[in-house]
């Protein structure tokens, strides 16, 4: 069995030749996600989302992360209307790896949408950890 390797920021950004991260300097991708227009709200959810934003603001610095899933992504991911569909399914919780330079690596996804069928993913397009 292969042995599981705990990588610091510091030694991806050694091995990989990694030179910037990309907040303020978003990626194309980024950029083209960023300008899809959201789909209206109903007044229902209009208010479900103000007070989901409401209740981050006041309490997102005494959060675990289970506090932070459950009280708050959990909540914007259902009025981001996410169906899982044919060409799109969510999972929570699955294990993504890869080679990248000869180097495997691997993370367990908080939330990911891919390309899947029930249970298995094909195609990750997103995830956050």
């Amino acid at each position: 069995m292969a042995k599981h390797k705990e990588w610091k920021e510091g030694e991806l950004v050694l091995t990989f030749g990694l030179t910037k991260k990309l907040f303020n300097d978003p990626s194309p991708l980024m950029i083209e996600w960023q300008s899809v227009e959201a789909p209206p709200f109903t007044t229902y959810e209009q208010y479900i989302f103000d007070e989901t934003y409401a209740k981050g603001v006041a309490g997102i610095n005494g959060w675990s992360e289970e506090d932070l899933k459950m009280k708050f992504i959990s909540l914007i991911l259902i009025l981001g209307k996410l169906t899982d569909s044919g060409r799109i399914v969510t999972f929570f919780d699955k294990k993504l790896s890869g080679i990248v330079e000869g180097i495997t690596l691997s993370v367990k996804t908080d939330f990911m949408v891919a390309k899947g069928l029930m249970d298995m993913f094909q195609t990750p397009f997103f995830h956050f950890q």
